[in-house]
């Protein structure tokens, strides 16, 4: 299986979603969109689906890996503050 991820803020940490089993058995690929705020630790929080294809598919495996990502948090003026509006996509595909 082939995880690819495009976004700007790179993840100190990744937790690669798990393909679904039903997805996997009907060979289907497909991608989730998610928007989401990186807080004063560093943890994606406010996470919603932006687009995803096929729907119903591979959203709740792409929120659940999110989830565990770790991200350096962003320090202004000595204080760590929340980073709105970060998106990221996780493209599932198959291995050949």
């Amino acid at each position: 299986m082939n995880f690819a991820v495009n976004q700007e803020v790179m993840p100190l940490y990744r937790v690669e979603p798990r393909y679904p089993a039903k997805a996997l058995k009907r060979r289907v690929e497909g991608y989730v969109v998610m928007s989401f705020t990186i807080d004063e630790t560093g943890k994606p929080d406010d996470i919603e689906v932006v687009d995803a294809n096929p729907r119903r598919m591979f959203e709740r495996e792409a929120i659940r890996a999110l989830r565990n990502w770790k991200y350096q948090p962003q320090v202004v003026g000595g204080k760590a503050v929340r980073q709105p509006n970060q998106t990221v996509k996780l493209e599932f595909q198959i291995e050949k």
